[in-house]
């Protein structure tokens, strides 16, 4: 497991993009683009798009620090 400071805030970032921003983000653009909206369902379909492809960012951020090469 690398432990440079670059690896490191690469994985720190995948992690909170994974589990703080993802959520907040898609709710919120959820429920502001739901209600423009004139479906019910239309919140929840946005959440549904936006948090898998936003979680995925968030883990290629961090497999991207995980992976990186140690520096000497």
């Amino acid at each position: 497991m690398n432990t440079n400071p670059r690896s490191r805030k690469s994985m720190t970032w995948g992690l909170v993009t994974m589990f703080l921003i993802a959520p907040l983000f898609s709710w919120i653009l959820g429920v502001l683009g739901g209600s423009m909206a004139p479906s019910e369902y239309a919140a929840e379909g946005l959440m549904m798009l936006l948090f898998p492809i936003i979680f995925i960012i968030g883990s290629v951020i961090f497999m991207k620090g995980f992976n990186e090469p140690k520096q000497m």
